[in-house]
């Protein structure tokens, strides 16, 4: 099919000054503004006077103009669309259906990962973490994927973290680790065998804000006799999708 472009000059140039003004917040003249976004002045002048008279933006005693804090208030009224765990929600039961799984939603709450949702699947029996529930970072496929793109500082706090032997396959030596985090940077998914809970596993996947900023980890856990070797990669792949999916539904671009 044939997608269809309108071209509405108008509406560009208000978009390309609004989009300008907000990565750039300081005062502006029209003639600079113009000059930056290789718009006609006649345009800018234009779409500023628009945006002035409803308020989005002010001019000072300069003559510069500058945003004020309506565009934050439109955004706030738009806020409750984009609240993550009611985004993540349909996408988490699409995810459970495809795997055969419990899908989960993690978040990072200070020195643990915090359950906020998780949908069964469609299978008579499955693991089920309930919402509510505080759980390491460690051991923990939602905990990595988060770990792994957390802010340089806060990463090296959660090192200084007790780190538990959950069970025997529990990975708790710091280079292991550190190596294991590179991978998911890497790979966007995070997996734990048997690190937790013996006979279950976890495969997760990070979840980005508008700002890029990672804010979740959703994925899947299940028996591990369950799952196949050869089912693997098609999880992981499923997982991943899931998590764009959600990531964009917040405003993520990537």
């Amino acid at each position: 099919m044939t997608c269809i472009k309108y071209d509405a000059p108008a509406a560009n140039a208000l978009l390309d000054v609004l989009e300008f003004m907000t990565a750039n917040p300081v005062s502006w003249g029209p003639t600079e503004l113009a000059r930056r976004l290789e718009q006609s002045s006649n345009m800018t002048f234009r779409v500023l006077n628009v945006l002035t008279e409803r308020g989005y933006v002010e001019k000072n005693e300069n003559g510069n103009y500058h945003l004020t804090a309506a565009l934050f208030s439109l955004g706030m009224k738009m806020q409750h669309n984009f609240d993550l765990r009611s985004q993540a929600r349909p996408h988490l039961e699409e995810l459970a259906a495809l795997c055969g799984e419990s899908a989960q939603l993690q978040i990072p709450d200070g020195d643990r990962m915090l359950q906020v949702d998780h949908v069964p699947p469609p299978t008579p029996y499955y693991l089920v973490v309930t919402p509510g529930c505080r759980v390491h970072w460690h051991g923990n496929a939602f905990g990595k994927a988060v770990w792994a793109f957390l802010p340089r500082e806060q990463q090296e706090k959660l090192f200084t973290l007790p780190r538990e032997q959950l069970t025997i396959h529990t990975i708790t030596d710091e280079k292991l680790l550190r190596k294991e985090l590179s991978d998911i940077r890497i790979t966007l998914c995070a997996a734990e065998y048997e690190e937790y809970l013996e006979g279950c596993y976890c495969l997760a996947a990070p979840v980005f804000n508008t700002l890029g900023e990672i804010v979740a980890a959703v994925g899947i856990s299940g028996v591990i006799s369950r799952l196949k070797k050869e089912n693997l990669p098609e999880l992981q792949k499923q997982v991943s999708a899931c998590a764009g999916k959600i990531s964009r539904s917040i405003g993520f671009k990537e």
